[in-house]
C-alpha cells in the first residue's frame, strides 16, 4: 500500500526494561507530553522487527513507553531502531 507521508519524527531506539513485551515497550524518546506519537506509526529500522510498523495507541512521556496495536511479532530487543512516521 502507498502511504503519504506528513512527517517524520526523529528515530529512536529501544530501551532494555522487564516489563517491554511485543506491544508495550521502553524508548529513548523524550517527548514532553503524554500521547504525543498516539495514532503515528512505528517502523523498525534494525533488529528482528526490521520492517515492521504498526500503529501506536498509546505514548508515556513519564517512563516512555509506547503502546501498539496489533502487537508486533515479538517483543523488541535493546538497541532496535526505529523511526516514527505521522501520516
Amino acid at each position: 500500500d502507498n502511504v503519504l507521508v506528513k512527517s517524520v519524527f526523529p528515530g529512536g531506539a529501544v530501551v532494555t526494561d522487564a516489563n517491554n513485551t511485543s506491544s508495550y515497550f521502553k524508548t529513548d524518546l523524550a517527548a514532553g507530553t503524554d500521547d504525543y506519537y498516539k495514532d503515528s506509526l512505528i517502523l523498525f529500522t534494525s533488529g528482528a522487527l526490521l520492517h515492521q510498523q504498526k500503529r501506536i495507541t498509546a505514548y508515556d512521556q513519564a517512563d516512555s513507553f509506547i503502546s501498539v496495536s496489533p502487537a508486533f511479532t515479538a517483543a523488541p530487543s535493546n538497541t532496535d531502531t526505529f523511526d516514527i512516521v505521522n501520516y
